[in-house]
């Protein structure tokens, strides 16, 4: 692959890693703009047969996303601290601003039988995320307090939360940081992250390797649910 053609794909990377961190905006969606969508979801379907040219297609691609949501888990860590108001309206605006596009995307639509089934799938689904969510607060089943002393099944649970995460990354329209802020897991995964990887850095205070294995664990298995859920959904949006 040619210089010029890799870091168009890093740069296509960077800016759906920016979409998939915040909460409102769709990675999948980014990924159409740049036109790198189709090549994503062929790479991931065909990763054994064509082994070489589909590496050559996520390598770029997925570096670009890493670095773009590092960047992004620091700066909405600090902002969740400081300013929640301004951050919370910023989702709030992302989610209002992307209105527009929907509505383009349905627009003369017919509804039929299939599509009414499935905006009653859809609502149902986003109904129950806020029901769980709410439920979780009322009975202190919160993630965030769960994340204080990292039981063992919680690492379990963090495949089928990177699962949904990585679904709605895959489908145009969905925001995966989203589904998390719903499921109450966004805040405290950013949080925990940025908070042992400067203990582990050293960078506060002295450095700590006591939370290395924890960090390892708590990304490992969220990563784990992401790559099944990417393959899942490519494999049905291929279809």
């Amino acid at each position: 692959m040619k210089i010029k053609a890799w870091f168009r794909k890093f740069i296509a990377g960077l800016a759906i890693g920016v979409g998939a961190a915040v909460p409102g905006v769709s990675g999948a969606a980014v990924a159409v703009i740049f036109h790198v969508y189709e090549d994503i979801i062929s790479a991931v379907n065909n990763f054994r047969k064509k082994f070489g040219w589909a590496l050559t297609i996520l390598v770029p691609i997925l570096l670009g996303v890493a670095i773009a949501v590092a960047i992004c888990v620091v700066v909405f860590s600090y902002a969740f601290e400081h300013l929640m108001f301004v951050l919370i309206s910023s989702f709030a605006g992302f989610l209002i601003g992307s209105l527009p596009g929907i509505t383009d995307e349905v627009k003369g639509v017919k509804v039929d039988k299939q599509n009414l089934l499935f905006l009653i799938i859809g609502f149902g689904f986003v109904s129950m995320l806020g029901v769980l969510s709410v439920v979780a607060g009322l009975y202190n089943f919160g993630a965030a307090e769960a994340f204080l002393t990292m039981p063992w099944w919680l690492y379990l649970v963090l495949i089928p939360v990177g699962a949904i995460a990585a679904v709605a990354l895959i489908v145009p329209g969905l925001s995966g940081s989203f589904l998390l802020l719903l499921l109450g897991f966004y805040r405290p995964l950013v949080d925990t992250t940025v908070a042992w990887t400067k203990e582990i850095l050293g960078i506060g205070g002295p450095a700590s390797l006591v939370n290395v294995f924890p960090l390892l664990g708590m990304t490992g298995f969220f990563a784990i649910g992401c790559l099944i859920g990417v393959i899942l959904a490519a494999r049905i949006m291929d279809n």
